[in-house]
C-alpha cells in the first residue's frame, strides 16, 4: 500500500505474472459469517486432544487445576512468533488424523456447499441480467429471483457497495457483511464447481499476557491469489482473551475492525487483498484459532505459484 514499507513478498509480486483466472465475483468477496453446529463438528474437542497428544514439546494444560480448556493451555515454545515453532505445530496438526477428519468434514459439508450456493446464485443472476438491465444491478448483490427456496434458507439477503481497487491488479472487496447458515439441503448447479481448500489448516496459538502481535499484511505477499477466500474460526473465547483478528473492509480502506465471532461461527473475508493483523493478547489466557483458504473454480489458477514464497500451503480438491 502507498506510504507503507514494502515487504519482500510485495516486491516479488511486482515481477510475477498474474494467475490465469477470472475475477472473483463480488458476492464471494463479501465479509460474512458462517454458522455450524459445534456438536456435529467438534473442532474444539479435537484441538484439545491434539495438544494433549503432542505432549510437552509444544506445551501443557495446568496439572494443578486439571483444566483442559484451550484458554488455559500454556505453550512451551513461541508458537506465535517463531517460524520454527510454528512449523513444529504445523507438523503436529498435519499428522493428527482425528483433527484433520473433523476439519475436512466441516469444510466439505458446511463451507463449500455455502460457497457453491452463492456462486450458483451469482451465475443465475448474471444470466438474468445480461442484456436486460446492466446498469440497475448493485455490484455484488444477488436478486431473490435467482435464488431457489433451498438457497434462500441459507443466504441472508444483503445490499452491497463495491469499492475501487487501489491498484490495477487488486479487485475490490465488498463492504457489507452478511450471516450465512448451512442447511442439510443439497445444492444444485448446471455444472460441477471445483474448490481447492487448504489442507491441513493453520492453527494459531497466542499466549498472554504479551506485547507480541501479528503484523499487518495481505495474503497476496505469501503467494495467495485473488480467487481465494480466507476463513477464520476462533476456538477460544474473545471475552477471556480480549484478542482476535482485525481486518479492513476493502483494500486500503484502513477501517480495521475485529472479527468478534464466537465458537460455532466462521468469519470469511477476502484476505488476499484486504489487510489484517492480530493485536497483542493482554489477558492471562491463550488465544487459539484455525484459519484456511479456499480457491474457487475458474477464479483460481491451480498451476500458479509465487516463486519467492517461503512456504506453500498444501491443498485438496473437491468438486460439488
Amino acid at each position: 500500500m502507498k506510504g507503507e514499507p514494502c515487504t519482500k513478498g510485495e516486491l516479488s509480486l511486482q515481477d510475477e505474472p498474474a494467475p490465469n483466472a477470472e475475477a472473483l465475483p463480488g458476492c464471494l468477496r463479501l465479509e460474512r459469517k458462517l454458522r455450524f453446529d459445534p456438536a456435529e463438528h467438534d473442532l474444539y474437542g479435537a484441538a484439545v486432544e491434539l495438544l494433549q497428544r503432542a505432549g510437552d514439546k509444544l506445551g501443557s494444560f495446568p496439572e494443578s487445576s486439571g483444566s483442559s480448556r484451550l484458554e488455559d493451555y500454556r505453550p512451551a515454545v513461541d508458537v506465535f512468533r517463531s517460524f520454527k515453532a510454528r512449523q513444529a505445530l504445523y507438523q503436529v496438526v498435519s499428522h493428527d488424523a482425528n483433527f484433520l477428519n473433523t476439519y475436512e468434514r466441516l469444510v466439505t459439508t458446511v463451507v463449500l456447499p455455502i460457497m457453491k450456493q452463492l456462486l450458483v446464485a451469482h451465475d443465475a443472476s448474471t444470466s438474468i441480467q445480461e442484456g436486460i438491465c446492466a446498469t440497475c444491478a448493485t455490484p455484488g448483490a444477488v436478486p431473490s429471483t435467482a435464488i431457489s427456496a433451498a438457497t434462500a434458507t441459507m443466504i441472508a439477503a444483503t445490499t452491497t457497495t463495491a469499492t475501487a481497487a487501489p491498484a490495477a491488479t487488486a479487485a475490490p472487496a465488498a463492504t457489507a457483511s452478511v450471516t450465512t447458515t448451512a442447511t442439510p439441503a443439497a445444492s444444485s448447479a448446471p455444472l460441477p464447481i471445483r474448490f481447492f481448500y487448504q489442507y491441513p489448516p493453520s492453527m494459531r496459538l497466542q499466549p498472554g499476557p504479551s506485547e507480541h502481535f501479528g503484523r499487518m499484511h495481505r495474503d497476496a505477499e505469501y503467494g495467495h491469489q485473488q480467487g481465494e477466500i480466507n476463513f477464520w474460526l476462533p476456538l477460544t473465547s474473545h471475552a477471556l482473551t480480549r484478542s482476535c483478528l482485525w481486518v479492513e473492509s476493502s483494500p486500503g480502506a484502513g477501517d480495521f475492525h475485529p472479527l468478534d465471532v464466537p465458537y460455532g461461527c466462521i468469519a470469511a473475508f477476502h484476505g488476499t487483498v484486504c489487510r489484517h493483523h492480530v493485536p497483542p493478547n493482554p489477558s492471562v489466557y491463550t488465544r487459539a484459532s484455525i484459519d484456511f483458504r479456499v480457491g474457487v473454480d475458474r477464479f483460481f489458477d491451480a498451476s500458479w505459484q509465487l516463486r519467492a514464497a517461503k512456504a506453500q500451503h498444501g491443498r485438496r480438491e473437491c468438486t460439488l
